[in-house]
């Protein structure tokens, strides 16, 4: 059982941590590079500052997770639910978001402007406003809600 451990700055490149129980996790600042999570329950997590570059996070579980700064270049959000997730001036470069859940999600000055499959019908109620870069043609459905 890996839920609430305190793995802060680990080196976790790679690793295959597919369904794993992490809810309530410190991830802070882990090197998560290439990592299998794919269908990891991650709710509550700190993965603040984590990179989760190339990482695969398909139907992961990150509801309210803390994920500030997070770099998630190129990762698989494929189905992932991010309800309520604090992605403040997260980093998505090339991450494919199809069908990934944002409601409610923190969104302000995250960088999504290089995702694929992201659709403006998956940014219902989120939190943003215009230092939220999305991609050409995407826009949030309703306001773009500041707090």
């Amino acid at each position: 059982m890996l839920a609430g451990l305190d793995l802060t700055q680990c080196n976790l490149n790679a690793v295959n941590l597919a369904g794993a129980d992490l809810q309530e996790s410190t991830l802070a600042g882990a090197d998560l590079t290439g990592a299998t999570l794919t269908g990891a329950d991650m709710r509550w997590a700190d993965l603040s500052g984590a990179c989760l570059v190339n990482s695969h996070l398909g139907v992961a579980r990150l509801r309210h997770a803390t994920m500030q700064a997070c770099l998630l270049d190129g990762a698989s959000l494929r189905s992932a639910d991010l309800s309520g997730a604090d992605l403040r001036n997260a980093h998505f470069g090339a991450a494919d978001c199809t069908r990934a859940v944002f409601l409610e999600a923190r969104l302000h000055e995250a960088d999504l402007q290089g995702v694929k499959g992201l659709t403006s019908r998956q940014l219902v109620r989120v939190l943003g406003g215009e230092t939220t870069r999305l991609p050409a043609g995407i826009v949030a459905r309703g306001p773009m809600l500041s707090e």
